[in-house]
């Protein structure tokens, strides 16, 4: 399910972006399955366009799946400690504005 905001998105990008194919996961105790990962990316992607659309204070290489200077949706790193939260991984877990983040992000 991909929603307008996310095409709109997508379309403003000056190329195509490279999406990641589905692959077939081993019991690993965090996905479950692929369709269960492809949910999780898909609600972070379409949560990361609406902070950028609702905010301000973004730059180009801000992404909805995390910091990155290519044309795509984001690096999207999965990785973060109790010290901080990386700005590659999806906005919806650190971006503050106007989306109460989830792992607040320490800024140097």
């Amino acid at each position: 399910m991909t929603t307008t905001n996310v095409v709109n998105f997508e379309a403003g990008l000056p190329t195509q972006p490279h999406k990641r194919q589905p692959i077939t996961l081993t019991n690993n105790g965090v996905f479950p399955s692929e369709s269960g990962r492809q949910l999780l990316e898909e609600q972070f992607l379409i949560k990361g366009v609406e902070i950028i659309q609702g905010s301000g204070n973004f730059g180009p290489a801000h992404k909805p799946l995390g910091f990155t200077g290519y044309d795509s949706f984001g690096f999207g790193a999965m990785h973060l400690t109790y010290r901080n939260c990386p700005n590659n991984t999806p906005l919806a877990l650190w971006a503050g504005n106007p989306w109460y983040p989830l792992f607040p992000r320490k800024t140097n």
